[in-house]
């Protein structure tokens, strides 16, 4: 996840080599992850995280509208954080998006039988206990930059290292503690266009004769592409109500997403985005669009080499 602070945030849990990361040194952004040396400790991720336990400990549960269904209410915390701090104790016994909130409250839509009120119960005091934990081993949380700046170190990437695993959970805690001082990076939507006169897979095999992005996808795109053959195109589209997206602020994101542990065998991966369509100017003068190709080349798989692993 990925926080503005006149700089960015992000909490990725892990560490990166030398030349990419170099330690975090403004303190007093530091202390807003735990409570040692802080004037007013309540301000920091640690205690907010054990005054929620708390909170859950004492918050009311009861049976929801339908059976199975079953309803949480806290007095101070909303109902997305009361979502946030049940869903690792209670996630393989409730439906796929099975939590949903309104104000203070949180509504869980079990499997069937796989939850009575009692365990309900049961399971919000594991998940305050849950909490606690969280917290105690928050507090060697370390905060480093990763990536460049700028001079003015507008744009810089910065992460949250620990030991806790629980990512949404520490993530609404700082989001609690440092909300006022943070403009959140919404997620993009979006869903892949797939043509099946061309392919039946959410991606199109940019092959040996290839010259042209047309060539790839169909349609009149002249991007050339020589330098991705035996690669992939994939053709995304955002939802009717994204507005549209510069190349650049998709390359960044990209590029962010690239930094994150999971995706660290595909750095090394040449790949570029390409924008499709009629641009849109936004009212920050930048052209937006509403649909992109990202292409990608792994020299270590491709196409014409081995098809099979492909398919």
């Amino acid at each position: 996840m990925k926080f503005r602070l006149l700089k960015t945030w992000s909490h990725e849990g892990t560490e990166y080599p030398p030349g990419i990361v170099r330690e975090f040194e403004d303190a007093e952004l530091a202390k807003g992850l735990v409570a040692e040396g802080l004037a007013e400790p309540e301000r920091s991720a640690v205690q907010w995280l054990l005054n929620a336990a708390d909170q859950l400990a004492s918050a009311t549960a009861s049976d929801g509208e339908v059976p199975g269904q079953y309803t949480l209410t806290s007095k101070n915390l909303s109902g997305d954080q009361l979502g946030v701090l049940m869903r690792k104790a209670i996630e393989p016994k409730i439906e796929r998006d099975g939590i949903s909130s309104s104000g203070t409250t949180a509504k869980f839509d079990s499997k069937p039988g796989s939850l009575t009120l009692a365990t309900f119960k049961e399971a919000v005091a594991q998940a305050a206990e849950e909490a606690r934990s969280a917290a105690n081993r928050l507090r060697g949380a370390r905060v480093q930059t990763v990536g460049e700046s700028d001079a003015r170190d507008e744009g810089l990437s910065f992460e949250v290292v620990t030991v806790e695993t629980n990512r949404p959970l520490v993530q609404s805690a700082i989001l609690a503690v440092l909300g006022d001082q943070l403009a959140v990076q919404r997620a993009i939507r979006f869903n892949p266009v797939v043509d099946p006169d061309l392919t039946r897979d959410a991606f199109f095999v940019i092959e040996a004769d290839d010259t042209y992005l047309s060539d790839v996808i169909g349609g009149d795109a002249r991007f050339d592409v020589r330098r991705f053959r035996g690669g992939v195109a994939v053709q995304v589209a955002l939802d009717a109500g994204e507005p549209p997206l510069p190349r650049e602020e998709l390359e960044r994101r990209l590029r962010e997403v690239g930094l994150q542990a999971e995706f660290e065998q595909y750095r090394s991966r040449e790949w570029a985005v390409f924008p499709i369509g009629a641009g849109t100017v936004r009212p920050d003068r930048t052209t937006g669009y509403k649909q992109f190709v990202v292409t990608a080349l792994d020299e270590s798989i491709l196409y014409d080499d081995d098809a099979t692993l492909w398919t």
